[in-house]
């Protein structure tokens, strides 16, 4: 039995475009390397779109549509930079802290750290700002801590080896610590999902303070009298 097999037909390249069309698109393209806010993808990108329309005089359907999305993405805009705010600023910030702990965004959140007039676009903005991660990260920068200095709390039985510092988490220590007491020494203020506070561990004096996310403790009970 044979198969069918149907023959490859290649599209046609596009057309050449007037003087006029090519010339705007490169004046586009320039904008976007001028407005300084390109992301090493784009600016690779917006690099092989000069070259492809230097030598086809055109841009293909898929690459114009791809070059609208860039500059209604890195592109200024008047009215959302004169309605940024302090506030909006300030989260744009604790949002930027937050990424530089991680893998994500690390080119906005460089631009957004290391230069205090740099608004971000909206839609950089929404990005590393108003995503639910960041959004936990701020709320944990901004909300007080859950205990006070000198303050009593306990470790969950749900504690594991990831809740304690690298270089002292045993099998062994997890298990002794789950459901004993620890001393609030202080709290400490960096970008995280979580609140951290340092502690020193009843039950393991010779550990000193340490630092553990509160997410791994509970209220100590009440003494009753």
């Amino acid at each position: 039995m044979r198969y069918y097999r149907p023959r490859y037909i290649p599209r046609p390249a596009p057309a050449a475009w007037e003087a006029d069309r090519v010339n705007a698109v490169k004046k586009r393209l320039q904008a976007l390397r001028d407005g300084g806010r390109l992301t090493p993808k784009f600016a690779e990108v917006v690099e092989s779109f000069e070259n492809y329309i230097t030598e086809k005089s055109c841009l293909t359907p898929g690459q114009e549509n791809f070059l609208v999305n860039i500059e209604r993405q890195c592109l200024p805009n008047e009215q959302w930079e004169t309605s940024f705010t302090a506030d909006m600023r300030e989260l744009a910030v604790l949002a930027a802290r937050y990424y530089k702990t991680t893998a994500y965004f690390q080119h906005l959140a460089d631009k957004i750290l290391n230069d205090e007039s740099y608004v971000p676009t909206e839609e950089e903005y929404k990005k590393i700002v108003l995503n639910k991660y960041a959004q936990k990260a701020i709320k944990a920068y901004r909300e007080p801590s859950n205990w006070n200095k000198g303050e009593q709390a306990v470790f969950r039985q749900t504690l594991n080896m990831n809740a304690l510092p690298r270089e002292l988490s045993t099998g062994k220590l997890v298990r002794d610590l789950r459901n004993t007491k620890v001393l609030i020494v202080d709290t400490v203020v960096r970008p995280g999902l979580y609140k951290v506070v340092k502690v020193m561990c009843m039950a393991a004096p010779q550990l000193g303070v340490i630092e553990v996310e509160e997410r791994w403790l509970k209220n100590a009970p009440k003494v009753k009298k």
